[in-house]
């Protein structure tokens, strides 16, 4: 048999099919691109693989490459820092997507999902009971519950609400795939079943992430800190990132030799950027972002790689960047959250330092405390050598293979 799928033909029942719906793919975008890039790719070696996307300059450029298959949407410019604008754009992403999960999909296929846009889960939960389809989503994030931390909405009605309505969305899927333990958790306190949940952690491939020592990154010298000890942050400049507390505890950080940097771009980036420009804080700079195909010297910036999240973020979310930093072989600072994911992760494969978010004194006796053993026990602590045996990226994709063989075979 015969169907029409963004203008080829391809047949059902023959080869296992998995269809992909996401509103991030590519290799050079962000981080949740370059995820479902790599999934993708490597789905596609094993099943008959169609990916729903938005058509850009970032999704042409991988797919020209690739030679995956792929039924574009219109892209939509969406004002983040705009409710309305955002939530009548993700109603249009919302129903793009799902006119072509209706329009393609069979009870033998997986349709595999993130949770961005988040009001597309609507569409497909519906389409799961009307099609039949198996029903894979992978969760990078928690809606509503990230939307307190973020600042967006407070624990009035209408988050009761939004929270319970996506509760039951939440339990729909046949495999729910969380990136942390935390995560999991918070699934299980929505209601969904622990044989649907299944963790798959971040993952960096450390063959693209070659290894500089400091003093010949070309920010560094610039700078001239090639001899101060360097807490770098690179990535998301966001709402969730907790930057004012670390900002906050700065000031107050006693030890010279300490240095500051902050790399990336983002909804909080202008709070950096007037906080490097005072004079009293001429330890800190912030540098912007870089293109994406200079990333290996952003993490090879620093000595120390700073992870914070604000408070509230436990089981919400797991920062990419402390896996790419771990490729980098850089020691983590994580200001989080007791008991997330990373927390948990540095206390298992002893990867650098836990500070609890909020504490804004705590932290900066923490970096004080850095500085002062920097020489001794800095050098002690492998996190690319951990990285390469536990977080891999053959490893982590090796995993939703196996989901997928699971569904297939139910």
């Amino acid at each position: 048999m015969l169907i029409e799928s963004c203008g080829k033909s391809i047949k059902v029942g023959i080869r296992k099919r998995i269809f992909i719906a996401t509103e991030y793919i590519s290799l050079n975008h962000n981080s949740t691109a370059f995820y479902w890039a790599k999934i993708a790719l490597y789905l596609n070696k094993h099943y008959e693989l169609t990916v729903i996307c938005p058509q850009n300059s970032y999704t042409e450029s991988f797919f020209h490459e690739s030679k995956l298959n792929v039924c574009y949407i219109n892209d939509l410019a969406l004002d983040k820092n705009k409710l309305v604008s955002r939530v009548f754009g993700q109603l249009r992403y919302a129903w793009s997507f799902n006119r072509y999960i209706l329009k393609l999909t069979t009870k033998n296929d997986i349709v595999f999902t993130g949770t961005n846009p988040i009001i597309s889960m609507f569409f497909t939960a519906l389409l799961k009971k009307a099609k039949a389809f198996k029903w894979m989503m992978l969760c990078h994030d928690i809606f509503p519950d990230n939307l307190i931390p973020a600042g967006i909405m407070t624990n009035g009605i209408k988050y009761k609400v939004l929270k319970k309505v996506f509760s039951l969305l939440y339990k729909s899927p046949d495999t729910v795939i969380p990136i942390g333990r935390d995560m999991a958790l918070k699934l299980q306190e929505k209601g969904v079943l622990n044989e649907k949940l299944h963790v798959i952690s971040n993952w960096a491939d450390h063959q693209n992430i070659s290894l500089v020592p400091k003093v010949e990154n070309p920010i560094i010298k610039e700078l001239g800190w090639q001899n101060n000890i360097v807490f770098c942050f690179f990535g998301n400049h966001g709402r969730v990132q907790g930057l004012s507390n670390l900002l906050r505890a700065i000031p107050i950080v006693k030890s010279d030799n300490a240095r500051f940097l902050f790399i990336g771009g983002g909804a909080d980036e202008q709070t950096v950027i007037d906080f490097v420009a005072l004079p009293e804080n001429n330890n800190s700079f912030y540098f912007g972002e870089l293109p994406l195909l200079e990333n290996n010297i952003g993490l090879n910036c620093g000595d120390v790689a700073l992870v914070p999240l604000s408070e509230g973020m436990y089981g919400l979310g797991v920062p990419s960047k402390a896996y790419f930093s771990m490729a980098a072989d850089k020691p983590i600072l994580l200001i989080a959250d007791e008991g997330c994911e990373l927390d948990l992760l540095i206390k298992e494969y002893n990867l650098g330092w836990f500070c609890k978010g909020g504490d804004t004194q705590k932290l900066a006796s923490t970096i004080d405390e850095i500085c002062k053993t920097w020489g001794t026990v800095g050098e002690l602590i492998q996190p690319r050598e951990v990285l390469i045996k536990n977080f891999c990226e053959n490893r982590s994709l090796l995993q939703f293979k196996n989901l997928a063989n699971k569904l297939f075979q139910k």
